[in-house]
């Protein structure tokens, strides 16, 4: 068991280590009021990841970071947030099934993102009164993933 924890850990690691380095492509460019940066990455879609969790500079006002100051740390804050854990911290005390599903997760990015997945299991909960325990999650992740169609999942 522990060794599919580690599995999953090393994952995010791997992952987290990837957006550090399409981080460290960034080119500033200014015209003296302004200054916009421009990434060239292999991994991530940076602007996206802005886009989706703010600026540095909220995503880490409480750790005081700043764009010039984006280091590991940072990165591995980014991804936990990415598969809906609150910080790495949370991620690497994660049991393996949580891991699984932060990893499934993360997979289909393209698919699901985590702000829908986490509204989706809010609905089901406050709506439906329903327990949206881990199996329930990875039960709901398999059907909205198997089907191009889906809306709702039954609800009995």
């Amino acid at each position: 068991m522990k060794g599919c924890i580690m599995h999953y850990i090393d994952f995010f690691k791997r992952q987290a280590k990837n957006l550090l380095k399409d981080y460290q492509t960034r080119k500033s460019y200014s015209d003296g009021d302004i200054t916009i940066y421009e990434y060239e990455p292999k991994y991530f879609d940076i602007d996206s990841i802005f886009i989706d969790f703010g600026n540095l500079n909220s995503i880490f006002y409480k750790y005081r970071c700043s764009e010039d100051d984006f280091k590991l740390g940072n990165a591995q804050h980014i991804i936990a947030l990415m598969v809906g854990f609150k910080n790495w911290n949370e991620l690497i005390k994660a049991s393996n099934d949580e891991l699984k599903l932060a990893k499934m997760l993360f997979d289909n990015q393209e698919k699901i993102s985590i702000a829908d997945f986490i509204l989706a299991m809010e609905m089901y909960k406050n709506d439906y009164d329903i327990d949206t325990n881990l199996h329930f999650k990875f039960q709901w992740l398999e059907e909205y993933l198997k089907s191009d169609t889906f809306t709702i999942f039954p609800v009995y």
